[in-house]
C-alpha cells in the first residue's frame, strides 16, 4: 500500500518561512507524553559513527514512554548534521545549529491492520554557544572514566513549558499487503545550548562525522524528501505546536482522570476497610495518591456539589436583587402617582377650585374641604399609607 497524495512523506520538512511566535501560535495543539526516563553508571559512547550506544546488547534499562495510550520504547540516540535548522527560535539563533540530538522511539506491537504510528522521533538542535554550557551526558561522550549518572532527559530542554514543533510523515508499507505508517516528529524549537568546543571535542577526540547521509531510523522508508513549507496555508497545513509535551505531570493532574488500581478484598489483611468502599468483594485504588476511589470521588464530588451550591446562590441573589428592584420601582410610581393626588388635591382643597355638582363623589370632596380636620386627617392617612406601601415593596 502506498501513502496518500496529499500527506506528508519528507524527513525533515523544509521551512521557507522566517517562522515567529506567533505563527507557531496560531497552530498549538496540547499533547503531552508520560516519559520514564533510564539512567546509567557508565558514560555513553558512539558504536557506529554517530550512533549512540543507548540501545543494543547487554542494554536492559532502556527509557520509555507513553503517547496516544500506547507504550514506547527507545530504539536509537543519534547525532546528526542539523537538519530542522529554520525552525529554531529566536530566528538569530540558527545560525549556530549545527548538528542534533536525535532520538527515535519505536512501538511494534501496534496493530498492522490499519493506519498507525509506531515510531516517534525527537529532534533536539544544539545550539552552539561560546560559554561553558554542558550536560554529563554529551561530556561523557569524550570521557571514558566520566562518573555518572547519565541520562537522556538531560538532553531535552528543562524548562517544562518549552515549545515542540512537530509534524507527521508518512511511511510506506513494508510489503504489499500491508498498511503504511506514519512517524511523528517532534522538533525542539529553541534547542539546547552546548558549549562549542565541547562539540568540537566530540568531532575531533572521538573521531565521528555527521554526515548528511546518516539519516534517523526508520526514515530509508520516506518516499519523498523535497517538500517545502512556503506559505502560511502549507505551513497551518502540516505543522502543529504544543508547550505541554513536558509537562505531562502538572497536565494530567488537571485534565486526567485518575489511574485506578482494582485489589480484591483478600490483599488486605489485618486492615480496616471501610465497608461502604468494597464493591462485589473488590476495592478500587487511585494509584497516584494511594486514596481509596470511593474518596477520591466523594472529594470531587464534594468539591462539584460546592461550585453548584455557589452557583444556585448566586442564582438565588440575582433572583433576589431582580425583585427588590422591581419594588423600588413600583414604589417610585406608586409614590408619584399618590404625591401628584395629594398635590391636586390640596390645591383643589385651598384655593375653592373644585365645584360641587351632584354626584356623590364631589359631594364627598365638598365634605372634606369644607371640614378643616376631616382634610389634614385625610392627609395625614395618605401619607401614611404611602410610607407602608413603599416600605413593603422595597423590602
Amino acid at each position: 500500500m502506498q501513502c496518500d497524495t496529499n500527506a506528508n512523506k519528507s524527513f525533515p520538512i523544509q521551512m521557507g518561512l522566517t517562522v515567529t511566535d506567533t505563527m507557531y501560535d496560531t497552530v498549538s495543539e496540547p499533547i503531552i507524553i508520560d516519559f520514564q526516563w533510564a539512567s546509567r553508571s557508565t558514560p555513553p559512547k558512539f558504536t557506529n559513527n554517530s550512533i549512540i550506544d543507548e540501545v543494543g546488547p547487554g542494554q536492559t534499562n532502556l527509557s520509555t514512554l507513553r503517547y496516544n495510550r500506547k507504550n514506547y520504547t527507545i530504539a536509537r540516540v543519534q547525532i546528526i548534521q542539523a537538519s530542522h535548522t529554520a525552525w529554531i527560535l529566536p530566528n538569530t539563533a540558527q545560525k549556530d545549529n549545527k548538528e542534533d540530538i536525535v532520538i527515535t522511539f519505536s512501538n511494534e506491537d501496534i496493530d498492522t491492520s490499519g493506519p498507525n504510528t509506531p515510531y516517534i522521533l525527537f529532534v533536539i538542535p544544539i545550539i552552539r554557544t561560546s560559554s561553558n554550557a554542558s550536560i554529563n551526558y554529551l561530556k561523557g561522550l569524550t570521557n571514558p572514566s566520566a562518573s555518572g549518572p547519565f541520562s537522556l532527559q538531560s538532553c531535552f530542554p528543562t524548562n517544562k513549558k518549552a515549545r515542540f514543533a512537530y509534524y507527521s510523515t508518512c511511511l510506506e508499507s513494508i510489503g504489499k499487503n500491508t498498511p503504511t505508517q506514519n512517524m511523528n516528529v517532534f522538533v525542539a524549537v529553541n534547542g539546547i545550548s552546548i558549549s562549542a568546543s565541547l562539540m568540537e571535542n566530540i568531532l575531533t577526540k572521538v573521531g565521528v562525522s555527521f554526515s548528511a547521509s546518516m539519516s534517523p531510523l526508520y526514515t530509508n522508508r520516506i518516499t519523498n524528501i523535497s517538500r517545502t513549507i512556503s506559505s502560511m496555508e502549507s505551513f497551518t497545513q502540516y505543522v502543529m505546536s504544543t508547550t505541554d509535551l513536558m509537562n505531562y505531570a502538572s497536565f494530567a493532574k488537571l485534565n486526567i482522570d485518575p489511574n485506578i488500581r482494582t485489589d480484591n478484598v483478600g490483599a488486605y489483611q489485618c486492615v480496616q476497610v471501610d465497608p461502604d468502599s468494597i464493591v462485589n468483594g473488590q476495592i478500587q485504588v487511585d494509584i497516584s495518591t494511594g486514596e481509596v476511589l470511593k474518596d477520591v470521588l466523594s472529594n470531587r464530588d464534594a468539591i462539584r456539589d460546592t461550585h453548584l451550591v455557589q452557583g444556585k446562590n448566586a442564582e438565588n441573589r440575582f433572583i433576589n436583587y431582580f425583585h427588590s428592584g422591581m419594588g423600588i420601582f413600583m414604589a417610585v410610581i406608586l409614590s408619584l402617582i399618590l404625591c401628584i393626588i395629594i398635590v391636586y388635591v390640596v390645591f383643589s382643597f385651598a384655593f375653592k377650585k373644585i365645584d360641587a355638582p351632584d354626584t356623590s363623589f364631589l359631594w364627598a370632596m365638598n365634605f372634606i374641604s369644607s371640614s378643616f380636620y376631616v382634610k389634614y386627617v385625610l392627609l395625614f392617612l395618605i401619607a401614611g399609607f404611602i410610607g407602608f406601601i413603599i416600605g413593603t415593596l422595597i423590602n
